[in-house]
């Protein structure tokens, strides 16, 4: 239940003179029901938070079963562990981070981070990969050339310019530079 329903529950329960009319009572019990409703306005509601896509997704995997998937971590990160290897970039962020907090405020609400977007140019040629279904296949073409790929062609994540060829990664270049 959010701040909004809460005050909208209680001022329903106030008695109404319309009816019938108030006693002392009745009075006595509509003053401290406003009294409540101050109290309650001048609550913080609890801010959304911004997670990256990777701890969304993981969240939304074991959103289920929560407590044991965070035990489960925190259990897997008492033992010494190498974090250039073997490890998904969720599993990076949370042993990094100990950012338990985290996860169980997403149970609130969250919202997931705009990843940044890239363009790779080299030689005033444009990077654009041809699917968006895992392949690496990719080609570059001039700038008039763009308008006919979407953007989602030519303006990429470090992750997907990365996974297309790891060389390319140096010409990216900010689209919010470009």
């Amino acid at each position: 239940m959010n701040k909004q329903e809460v005050i909208q529950k209680i001022s329903d329960s106030k008695f109404c003179s319309k009816t019938i009319p108030l006693t002392y009572q009745s009075e006595c019990f509509n003053q401290g029901v406003d009294a409540a409703l101050k109290i309650i306005s001048k609550l913080d509601e609890p801010q959304i938070i911004k997670v990256p896509a990777f701890v969304a997704e993981w969240f939304e995997e074991n959103e289920h079963n929560l407590n044991f998937a965070i035990f489960e971590l925190c259990e897997a990160g008492k033992a010494p562990v190498d974090l250039c290897e073997g490890l998904t970039d969720f599993e990076k962020w949370f042993y990094l981070n100990q950012d338990i907090e985290t996860l169980v405020r997403m149970v609130d609400g969250y919202e997931v981070e705009e990843e940044l977007k890239y363009e790779v140019i080299i030689a005033d040629r444009y990077l654009v990969k041809l699917f968006n279904d895992g392949r690496t296949d990719h080609r570059f073409v001039c700038r008039a050339e763009l308008e006919s790929w979407h953007s989602s062609a030519y303006k990429l994540t470090e992750q997907e310019i990365k996974f297309i060829d790891e060389r390319y990664w140096q010409f990216a270049v900010s689209v919010e530079k470009v």
